[in-house]
């Protein structure tokens, strides 16, 4: 099995922060996909949940469903970010079309 295409989308915050997201496409669904930047987040390993909530999600659907996941997530670990906001984690979902 042979990997699918990437997407990369990067973008800076407001605060001068880069943050990236890399998307594996496997069959029209994320197969993978890491969140990257020079930023911190609390807890640490809420980065990791957060990119691991969009497996499976329709590459068509990241704009709907991929935040709703992403959001959830975050929610969920009660994430904390430095540097950057979860608005521009969910920006680099309209970016990854």
């Amino acid at each position: 099995m042979g990997r699918g295409a990437l997407m990369r989308a990067s973008r800076r915050s407001a605060s001068g922060k880069e943050v990236a997201l890399t998307l594996e496409e496997k069959d029209g669904l994320v197969a993978k996909a890491a969140l990257s930047g020079d930023f911190f987040a609390y807890p640490e390993e809420a980065v990791a949940s957060l990119a691991r909530s969009l497996i499976g999600i329709p590459m068509m659907a990241l704009s709907t469903e991929g935040k709703e996941a992403v959001r959830a997530s975050a929610e969920e670990v009660d994430l904390l970010f430095v540097g950057i906001t979860l608005e521009d984690v969910l920006a680099l979902l309209e970016d990854a079309k």
